[in-house]
């Protein structure tokens, strides 16, 4: 496994693969290196195989592992690289995330039309403490059988630890308690919270994020009135306030909102 953590090399291998991938592309297919989506798929199934004996099961549409864990789903699901390179490199990458239709079913009560059943996690690299971007190369033949057990390997040392903060409701809630957290999202963090009917925990999410970001209190403040006077858009505003004002909008009366937030 390689594992990269600065933005800008990453940024600037991602151009070179590019420019790699089109040069092979216009010399023309060289003789003698196997199919790279060959290879891929083929290394997925065997990591699939390999993580059965943990209730994984594996599709080879996705391709995706998957099992349920009371009403959470955790997944691990592969993806690789457009810029592929026969006999050079061939990317497999790894991420892991829990999914809950629950949630999902929270959600369509102020968003009908949502089919977000998220609820944590990433690429694998971003769930340890030192995030960065982890990956596999499969190109080379002798390699590629130690390179399939890494991936095994940190799937069970990083991905279900990570599965294990949400096995039922009780773990959930305790592993909200320890937000920030890698893997766990603010906004997904509160509404889990919120699909439970635990008002105090997601506002003290809520608090927590906002002692560290209170440069964001005035566009949160102002998305709540204009949602609570006007209604949820039927469109979806990304900046930061706007989501967490949408995810929040019946956490608190408005009027106590300020004071909770700003003179605890």
């Amino acid at each position: 496994m390689r594992k990269i953590s600065d933005l800008d090399r990453i940024i600037r291998e991602t151009a070179l693969r590019k420019q790699r991938a089109a040069q092979m592309r216009s010399a023309g297919t060289p003789e003698g290196f196997e199919e790279p989506s060959t290879v891929y798929q083929a290394a997925c199934a065997v990591i699939g195989q390999g993580l059965a004996t943990e209730g994984f099961r594996y599709a080879k549409s996705g391709p995706r592992l998957t099992r349920k864990a009371a009403e959470f789903t955790h997944q691990v699901s592969f993806q690789s690289s457009h810029n592929n390179v026969r006999g050079e490199f061939i990317a497999l990458w790894i991420h892991a995330i829990v999914l809950s239709r629950a949630v999902k079913a929270w959600r369509q009560g102020y968003d009908p039309q949502t089919s977000w059943d998220f609820v944590a996690g990433g690429q694998i690299g971003n769930l340890d403490p030192q995030p960065g971007w982890s990956e596999w190369n499969l190109a080379d033949p002798q390699g590629r059988p130690a390179a399939i057990d890494d991936a095994i390997g940190t799937i069970r040392s990083t991905a279900l630890p990570f599965f294990a903060l949400f096995t039922d409701r009780s773990s959930a809630l305790k592993t909200l308690d320890q937000w920030p957290k890698p893997g766990i999202e603010i906004v997904p963090a509160i509404e889990l919270a919120l699909s439970y009917d635990d008002r105090p925990r997601a506002q003290s999410l809520l608090k927590r994020f906002f002692d560290a970001r209170q440069d964001l209190l005035p566009e949160y403040h102002a998305k709540l009135v204009e949602f609570r006077t006007s209604g949820l858009p039927p469109y979806r505003d990304t900046a930061y306030g706007a989501v967490l004002a949408r995810a929040t909008n019946t956490i608190w009366p408005l009027s106590d909102l300020g004071c909770r937030l700003t003179c605890a």
